[in-house]
């Protein structure tokens, strides 16, 4: 990829995250915003009228029009299609999580990303979130993770109102909680075992969970998780306990770190950034066009997306079975 080459770029999904995609995008002069595709002809045609693109009926239409680069950005369940077909056709492939929401599906997106000339990221925005890259960084620079304490909450399933239909969203743990259980995996490292319990409470979905996490490296992790909890905040928070030490993440606005006994607390407020900067959206939109373009490596690749979907797919039948599943 030539690195003074403005790259097409094609949205798939008009809706709110394609929008909030196809902001970042707009102002980034390596890209150019050029097609747009939604089954609802009212969103594609505002999306087109806003950000001056073409607007197309279909994937295929739109691919044939020509892109190098497609952000699919609709509900959970309908990105394999359309990430296998762009895949297949050496598009640039940026996919709103998550990754596929099964484990055959993700086979099928590992097989044909490995078959590709194509870059692959997946939509994680918390990886990139400065909040929790002070975690990452912190570990990265010796903090031994024992055990964490993770906790995700969601004010309500009914606004949409799809965010309970598991139809859509292939099941609640797919939904915002992948984004922690990620997190989990980006922190204390493979997961070897997983024990969990779950509960229809409210909803016609499993929408209260406690999950236990076992890690290839000793380490453990508890995460909670309920879809019907307010909007009280922190709606998230990460606890990661050390050597006599621990460090803390209020969701996207402050974190702290204790480093050991008798020793200052380090606080960090993240609370006067752009909220498109506190929540990583920007990051994660400029390492992707970066591994495009053959700078970096890609941030999210295949791999760590089947594992997180192996991860949830365990849980669920953790549920099932009243057993702790081992993982691969």
């Amino acid at each position: 990829m030539q690195k003074n080459m403005t790259l097409g770029v094609g949205i798939l999904g008009a809706g709110t995250m394609g929008t909030l995609h196809a902001e970042i995008l707009s102002e980034d002069p390596r890209v150019e915003l050029v097609a747009v595709t939604d089954i609802q002809q009212e969103a594609r045609d505002r999306f087109a009228g806003r950000f001056h693109v073409q607007p197309f009926r279909n994937l295929e239409s739109m691919m044939e029009r020509g892109i190098e680069i497609l952000y699919i950005t609709t509900p959970n369940t309908t990105h394999t299609k359309p990430t296998l077909e762009a895949l297949r056709n050496n598009i640039h492939v940026f996919c709103e999580k998550p990754f596929a929401t099964s484990l055959q599906e993700a086979k099928q997106i590992v097989e044909a990303a490995s078959a590709s000339q194509s870059v692959y990221q997946g939509g994680h925005n918390r990886r990139f979130a400065p909040a929790y890259r002070f975690l990452k960084d912190r570990i990265d620079q010796g903090f031994t993770p024992y055990l964490a304490t993770i906790k995700m909450n969601d004010g309500d399933l009914k606004d949409p109102p799809w965010l309970s239909d598991r139809t859509k969203t292939g099941g609640f743990l797919y939904e915002t909680t992948i984004h922690l259980l990620d997190t989990a995996l980006w922190l204390m490292g493979d997961a070897i075992e997983v024990t969990a319990l779950a509960k229809d409470n409210l909803y016609p979905d499993l929408v209260d969970w406690a999950i236990l996490i076992g890690f290839r490296n000793g380490g453990m992790a508890t995460l909670t998780s309920s879809g019907h909890a307010s909007w009280h905040t922190p709606t998230e928070r990460v606890e990661i306990i050390g050597d006599h030490a621990i460090l803390v993440c209020e969701g996207t606005d402050s974190v702290s770190h204790s480093p050991g006994l008798g020793q200052p607390v380090e606080i960090l407020s993240f609370h006067q950034l752009p909220r498109k900067q506190r929540w990583g959206y920007i990051q994660e939109n400029d390492a992707f066009i970066r591994a495009v373009r053959g700078e970096l490596p890609s941030a999210f690749s295949v791999v760590e997306g089947f594992k997180i979907i192996q991860l949830i797919e365990a849980c669920y039948q953790s549920v099932k079975t009243g057993r702790t599943i081992r993982l691969e």
